[in-house]
């Protein structure tokens, strides 16, 4: 799959991630511009140009948004966008809330705009192939586990001033390491429940759980869920046991990650005006949903 034109993109948010997008999407021949409201007098070390208002969008004529801001501004960024018909980039977690996600998926059915929520281990060659490899055959036991230390995701910045420490911004172990629950979906198909149990076992947040552990139901099976944010074991792994055999994927393998997310970027571009593209909003909205509802009845700190 290659690009087949130079695009121009409008990125918001210049955090660690949306860097990454930012200097993947120049090595790849496009043009991006940085929304960058309040940010008067700190320039961007991308070397790309800034808007600083919504009134300055329309002279950019900008063919899609990456929305990679803290999560609890996702939905009010990405209504603004919509309204004006541009294609839609999502990182996920979809936000902090439910708040205005329906008026947002109204305003993009009624457009039509096309939108992706931004799950970049689908991308995973380890993911593709155990995907393939279980279609069609009878799980009987399924494990996705991740474990990481949240203070070395961005050694640069003080963990605690991060919305990842903070349950009202959208942080914790089960929206900001939401890949797992994704990665069940994708493989195993679309999740029916999630039961289980959400804990703060540590100071490594705020007032966010660090620590996961769900039992989750799909049409094709069940499979456990585990993610601990405050482990300093370093783990991300998926076991599957079948009927015949027992089937696993390493996603820590030592890969490239700028290989995964070049992939993920280049399969919008080349979708970003199809409103049926992969992890939709609307497809995507059906497991946050069910993530939110899951972490009302099951988190005690």
């Amino acid at each position: 799959m290659g690009v087949t034109r130079k695009m121009k993109a409008m990125i918001f948010g210049l955090g660690s991630i949306g860097t990454r997008h930012v200097r993947l999407l120049l090595d790849m021949g496009h043009e991006v511009i940085a929304f960058r409201s309040g940010k008067k007098g700190f320039k961007n070390t991308l070397g790309i140009p800034e808007v600083n208002s919504w009134n300055e969008l329309d002279s950019w004529e900008v063919e899609s948004a990456l929305i990679t801001n803290p999560t609890d501004q996702h939905i009010e960024t990405a209504l603004r966008c919509a309204e004006q018909n541009i294609p839609i980039f999502l990182e996920k977690p979809i936000s902090a809330s439910l708040e205005n996600l329906d008026t947002l998926i109204s305003l993009v059915e009624k457009h039509s705009v096309p939108t992706y929520v931004a799950y970049v281990l689908r991308f995973h060659p380890e993911v593709k192939s155990l995907k393939e490899k279980v279609r069609g055959r009878k799980i009987r036991r399924a494990k996705f586990m991740c474990r990481s230390y949240l203070p070395d995701w961005r050694p640069e910045l003080n963990h605690l001033e991060s919305y990842s420490a903070s349950s009202i911004r959208g942080g914790g172990a089960l929206l900001d390491v939401s890949h797992e629950f994704d990665l069940v979906s994708y493989i195993m198909g679309p999740i029916e429940k999630i039961e289980g149990r959400l804990e703060k076992r540590s100071n490594v947040t705020i007032d966010a759980e660090d620590f996961v552990e769900a039992r989750v139901e799909t049409r094709h099976g069940e499979a456990e869920v585990i993610i601990d944010i405050a482990s300093k074991e370093s783990e991300r792994k998926i076991v599957i046991e079948t009927e015949s055999e027992i089937l696993e994927a390493n996603l820590l393998d030592g890969r490239d990650r700028d290989i995964l997310y070049r992939e993920q970027l280049e399969y919008f571009i080349d979708h970003r005006k199809d409103t049926r593209m992969m992890n939709n909003l609307c497809e995507a909205s059906n497991l946050f949903r069910k993530l939110l509802s899951f972490r009302e009845k099951s988190f005690a700190i």
